[in-house]
Formats: structure tokens, sequence, C-alpha cells
């Protein structure tokens, strides 16, 4: 009887700090995004630049890995 009451307890907390760590990465990013526009007129140009190429490149291999997938194949 105990388990029948433990495992859906188990997923809802689960569920719980999946929510909570998905917040705290929210959080996370909208800290640093603040912080970069209020510190991004004090760089120097050519840190800016190095900045901003990275944060490109991570981004075009981000919308690489996350490509939405057809769901019928090519027949080419």
């Amino acid at each position: 009887m105990q388990l029948i009451v433990l495992v859906p307890l188990g997923a809802y907390v689960a569920y719980v700090l999946v929510a909570l760590l998905l917040l705290l990465v929210g959080c996370a990013v909208g800290a640093g995004r603040m912080a970069w526009e209020r510190f991004r007129p004090r760089l120097s140009d050519e840190l800016r630049a190095w900045i901003e190429s990275g944060l490109a490149r991570a981004q075009a291999r981000l919308s690489r890995l996350f490509q939405p997938v057809d769901a019928t194949p090519d027949d080419k």
C-alpha cells in the first residue's frame, strides 16, 4: 500500500524539482543579460567583439542542435 502512495509522490517531487531548476536557469539567464547590457559600454571594442563572436558561435551551434525534424522523409 505504501508503494502506491510513494510512486506518485516521488513523481510530484521530481516535477517540482525540475520546475525549480528551470526557474533558476531562467533567473540566471536574465541576470546575465542584464549584466551584459549594463557593462557592455565599458568594455573595450576588442573584448566586446570577442564576446559577441563567441555568443554568435554558441547560438549557431544550438540552432543546429535543435533544428526541427521532418515527420516525413524526403523522397528525392
